[in-house]
């Protein structure tokens, strides 16, 4: 199953699942756009964002306390924040898009074979194929 998010398209695993339209959100929750148990995967465009202003964002936010590193999934240039089992954050953009900014999140520790799922999932990620533009007859 594909999952498309603006310009972007990860392809999802069968062990994943799709929140239904009528699913309403936990308290303080937002409804992911996929679960991959027991991570709950949500994702954004940054409009108007670079992949620096994100970086930048991290750095403030976290007070220059966390690293972030520089990773390339299928020719596209992204940041990413290792080395956390239950929160995993990525930003994407492929020239001429907008940002991608993905985060999973678990209630709960997990695993390596968990954390590799997700992961693997990521290295999914590509630009969804452009359609034709409708051409009027002038």
């Amino acid at each position: 199953m594909n999952l498309d998010i603006g310009a972007y398209r990860l392809r999802l695993p069968a062990v994943a699942s799709v929140p239904s339209s009528s699913e309403r959100p936990a308290p303080f929750r937002a409804v992911p756009l996929a679960r991959l148990r027991p991570f709950e995967l949500s994702g954004c465009i940054l409009s108007g964002k670079t992949l620096q202003d994100w970086r930048e964002f991290v750095e403030w936010t976290t007070k220059n306390q966390t690293q972030v590193v520089a990773i390339s999934v299928n020719g596209i240039p992204g940041l990413r924040i290792p080395g956390v089992e239950q929160r995993l954050d990525y930003a994407f953009q492929a020239p001429g898009e907008d940002v991608l900014q993905l985060v999973a999140w678990s209630d709960s520790p997990t695993n390596e074979d968990q954390r590799e799922l997700l992961e693997s999932t990521i290295q999914t990620l590509q630009l969804r194929p452009r359609r034709p533009g409708i051409i009027l007859p002038e």
